[in-house]
């Protein structure tokens, strides 16, 4: 950990270190970090966070680490190299890497259910690997962030082209779904609620591209 460095800076450091330790069980891994797992230590932000976890040992930093971790895990499937590249990348828009990073940071303490960090390091893993521009990344982790994970999983194993009204309203609601009549028209809040029909949009097509699909091939 470098003395003086921000949270935001120590996160996006982590995402071109070695992450072969976030490979191993999450909660062995955890108990190792608060011990004598220096390797896993070496990862920036995990080893800010052990810190505060070694003082303070709140519920709340505990959890937050098991969100980084997961989080974290998507990315080690993308070559240290290429990771790197991106950062580097970063660099050369101080801008735009503060808000990535102030981005990711926050998002990730506000999620409230540790497997929406896993979709969100999914979902930043596609824009390392630029499948998704930086606003889209930004858009996704918010919607993500918004929505009820039973309706993420519905999404993601969804196989219809038409969604189920509850929750085609909630996809709706999140702007990854567009509300249709009887005849496939495009429609605004006019129709009546038993007449509601919804299809994903393009945003929700790309959620489940880059990170439900992924997400829960590997729940299961």
């Amino acid at each position: 950990m470098i003395e003086g460095e921000t949270p935001e800076s120590s996160l996006l450091r982590s995402i071109g270190s070695d992450l072969s330790p976030v490979g191993e069980d999450l909660l062995d891994a955890i108990f190792d970090v608060l011990t004598d797992n220096e390797l896993a230590k070496e990862i920036p932000i995990v080893g800010m966070v052990v810190g505060l976890l070694k003082t303070a040992r709140s519920i709340r930093d505990y959890l937050f680490l098991k969100k980084i971790m997961r989080f974290l895990k998507p990315l080690g499937e993308v070559p240290q190299e290429e990771r790197q590249q991106f950062l580097m990348h970063l660099e050369a828009n101080s801008k735009v890497r503060k808000r990535f990073g102030e981005t990711l940071l926050f998002q990730l303490e506000k999620a409230d259910d540790v497997e929406k960090a896993v979709i969100i390091g999914l979902i930043t893993k596609a824009h390392i690997e630029k499948r998704i521009e930086l606003d889209t990344t930004l858009r996704l982790i918010a919607v993500v962030n918004r929505a009820f994970l039973h309706d993420l999983e519905c999404l993601a194993l969804n196989k219809e082209k038409k969604l189920g009204p509850t929750v085609g309203q909630q996809a709706y609601s999140l702007g990854l779904a567009e509300q249709r009549n009887q005849l496939g028209i495009g429609i605004g809040h006019t129709m009546s609620p038993k007449d509601d029909t919804y299809q994903l949009n393009e945003l929700g097509h790309l959620l489940i591209d880059v990170a439900l699909r992924d997400w829960q091939a590997n729940r299961r």
